[in-house]
């Protein structure tokens, strides 16, 4: 079968994105580095002129707190000189704080043995003091590191201690503290409702106090947890609250690891360019501040991205730097993934044997340091590489493991993949009614998911857009009538002074002169709030960036959901002989299909209103020739519908009208013929009327033939959709082969 167009450009879609984040990500970077470097400079300047040792050490402390947000090595450096004249004049009170920064360096560095030393040498020197406070800090330190170790119960022990000691004497900054320590280590459990509430408390009780870096901590740790649950848009919107905190403080470390997280919620949305803008821009700021955890991180990323991407080189390349960079800082938390890409990339490359080896290692990092989403993600990978290397039974054993943990930690996505890939292993070994079950629990989770963003994720979007732009429009409009009232009732002084008369010189120029002091603050006002509005016009236009993301990942899911349709079909019509019934579900994967294609081009568009109708006949026509395939005849297509854009409200029961008429052309209407052609034309007659005439050259339909009186499915819903749901006039011409027309309205796009 073979198929001609007729004028037909061909476009390439690429997406274009708003990059507001990414710009302030720049900004951060310069403008930061210049606010903290006006900090140090008066810090140099009041230690060059001191000669008081104790005044050195301490300013020695406050530069250290200042690079440690963009550079810390310079940090480190300054801790480094505080400690040492703590110790040389024997200052314990110095050297509580020198050892806590030195410690929170090793933590930046992923040294966590040395930051353990200095936080135990801390605590001991603060129990002389009988200051409770730094051993609070010290310990819910030394609980993270900890953690980061793979050590849970020394990390819980840590902040058990952190929690009972700033209980005894109501310090709510360290039960923070501890409380999102707690919370660390339950969503490592996998018990992310009770995470969620550790984080609230802990939350409540940074922002009484104004703890801006704690806050920061706290929301970016609660976004993740949003993430592992699928909620992206809570997950993006904590994120982008913790991004502006610390772009407030000119923290540059906290930025690159929220900036690797955002990119987490691109990929997973498959915006593969600006999840890797998000990546690449994540190791760029670690490297400039010597963050070596936060550019591991971003080097796992990148490098899962890379693999999606089929760039097996690249992917190596940014996996093996991250391997690299764990082994040194003796992360096993994240040495769990490191092992996980390398083996995503040697089965990629079919080297299964590696890829066993690394999954296994990976699995076995994973289970020693209790992550229980990643054992589940382990899992599923070995168990989609058993398959692969066509041993079901096995993968049989590992992805029943990834539903237990999934279920057990409440993950829908990993638990779904887990019964797809099940399905796929009871295919193998011939047992369909297992394999037919487990589609169908996986086509059941994905409803829930798909029905539950629906309903509550487009709703949200929508108001939030709906608030925005209601705000900003109020607050336009109250900015301009402050102004103008400020203004009028100035100028109205004015002229009463000036009718008033008779007012010496100077007090003239005294009105002139205030009159000039009142027009600049006037103008500088103005000039604050119009500053004002354009921030918050930026806000809105990320907010609307991040928005469309999401109605396209609705499509997305929508599209999927109409594909795992259609794969039930084709399982089910694997079991049926009857030629006529194989017939009726073959007709009803191709009305799924016209559905599904029309969501795919939704998503994949850059304009998610409307549909080239162009584009898409032609996509669905190559599907319906694939699904009946004839081979011994030739029939070809013209089709003609340059230009025209529709909603999917009107898009869908036009694209299932042609697949009805084209499929019952396709069954009658060349019997006995050497080759046909069926022409389709989709035109706009103005007036918001627009014209669809499908036509072939064939043996044309009976005499007798009256559309509301067919028992054909096909012929009825041709009746129904363009009539009934659009309106439409339907007209059927059998003199010349057979023609039928529908004009119909729709407002263009």
């Amino acid at each position: 079968m073979k198929l001609r167009l007729i004028n037909l450009h061909q476009h390439q879609h690429s997406y274009s994105y708003i990059k507001p984040t990414l710009t302030l990500f720049c900004v951060l970077f310069l403008l930061g580095t210049n606010i903290a470097n006006s900090t140090i400079d008066s810090l140099q300047v009041l230690l060059s002129k001191s000669t008081n040792k104790k005044e050195i050490g301490q300013l020695h402390i406050e530069l250290s707190k200042a690079y440690s947000k963009f550079s810390l090595g310079d940090a480190f450096t300054h801790a480094t000189q505080a400690h040492n004249i703590a110790v040389e004049i024997n200052d314990k009170s110095l050297d509580i704080i020198a050892e806590y920064e030195l410690a929170s360096y090793y933590k930046n560095n992923g040294e966590f043995d040395k930051g353990i030393k200095h936080l135990k040498d801390a605590i001991k020197t603060a129990k002389t003091l009988n200051n409770i406070k730094y051993q609070c800090d010290a310990y819910a330190l030394m609980g993270y590191m900890f953690r980061r170790k793979g050590e849970s119960d020394l990390s819980f022990q840590k902040y058990q201690t952190c929690f009972k000691l700033s209980e005894d004497i109501s310090y709510e900054i360290g039960i923070a503290q501890a409380e999102k320590g707690f919370g660390d280590l339950t969503e490592r459990q996998g018990k992310y409702e009770q995470a969620l509430g550790h984080y609230r408390k802990a939350l409540k009780l940074a922002q009484k106090h104004n703890e801006k870096t704690l806050e920061v901590n706290i929301l970016n740790a609660t976004g993740i947890i949003y993430d592992y649950q699928g909620d992206l848009q809570k997950g993006l919107d904590c994120y982008i609250r913790a991004m502006h905190l610390a772009e407030n403080q000119n923290d540059l470390v906290k930025a690159s690891n929220i900036c690797t997280n955002i990119a987490s919620v691109h990929y997973y949305l498959e915006n593969n360019t600006k999840a890797l803008e998000y990546y690449l821009k994540s190791i760029d700021l670690s490297k400039k501040t010597n963050n070596r955890s936060g550019e591991a991180d971003g080097y796992q990323g990148a490098s899962t991205l890379f693999l999606r991407l089929k760039d097996s080189k690249k992917a190596r390349e940014y996996a093996l730097n991250d391997l690299e960079l764990r082994k040194s800082m003796d992360d096993k938390r994240g040495l769990s993934f490191a092992y996980k890409n390398l083996g995503g990339i040697d089965r990629n490359e079919s080297n299964f044997i590696a890829a066993e080896k690394n999954y296994k290692l990976g699995l076995k990092y994973a289970e020693e340091t209790d992550q229980q989403l990643k054992m589940a993600v382990l899992n599923l990978q070995l168990g989609r590489l058993m398959n692969q290397t066509n041993k079901p039974q096995k993968a049989i054993k590992y992805l029943n493991k990834t539903a237990e943990i999934s279920k057990r930690i409440n993950v829908n996505r990993e638990l779904s993949m887990a019964y797809e890939d099940l399905a796929t292993s009871f295919e193998k070994l011939n047992q369909m009614d297992r394999a037919f079950k487990h589609q169908k629990l996986y086509s059941s989770i994905m409803n829930q998911i798909l029905s539950k963003e629906i309903e509550s994720e487009t709703v949200k979007m929508q108001a939030v857009y709906e608030a925005k732009a209601r705000d900003i429009k109020i607050e336009n409009l109250e900015n301009e009538a402050t102004l103008r009232k400020l203004v009028l009732k100035r100028s109205q002084q004015m002229k009463n002074l000036l009718l008033a008369g008779g007012a010496l010189l100077l007090i003239l120029i005294g009105l002139l002169y205030n009159r000039f002091l009142l027009k600049k603050k006037t103008n500088n006002l103005l000039i604050s709030k119009n500053t004002e509005i354009y921030n918050q016009s930026l806000l809105l236009k990320e907010s609307l960036s991040e928005k469309e993301t999401l109605l396209k990942e609705i499509h997305h899911r929508v599209k999927n959901n109409l594909q795992i349709i259609s794969s039930l079909l084709s399982l089910q019509s694997k079991k049926i002989t009857d030629k006529s019934v194989l017939a009726s579900i073959t007709e009803g994967k191709n009305r799924v299909e016209a559905m599904s294609l029309i969501h795919q081009n939704l998503y994949q568009s850059n304009n998610i209103a409307s549909l080239d109708m162009q584009k898409y006949i032609v996509q669905f026509m190559q599907s319906i020739s694939n699904s009946f395939g004839f081979p011994s005849r030739n029939l070809e297509y013209e089709i003609n519908a340059h230009n025209i854009n529709l909603d999917i409200d009107t898009a869908i029961p036009i694209g299932l009208i042609i697949n009805e008429i084209v499929t019952n052309s396709v069954k009658h209407a060349f019997n006995g013929m050497e080759e046909g052609l069926i022409q389709i034309n989709l035109s706009d007659l103005g007036d918001n009327l627009f014209s669809l005439v499908v036509k072939d050259n064939g043996i044309g339909l009976p005499k007798d033939f009256v559309i509301s009186k067919s028992s054909s499915l096909g012929l009825r819903l041709i009746n129904t959709l363009g009539v009934k749901q659009l309106k439409g006039t339907l007209d059927i011409d059998s003199t010349d082969g057979t023609q039928v027309s529908l004009k119909f309205e729709s407002t263009p796009l």
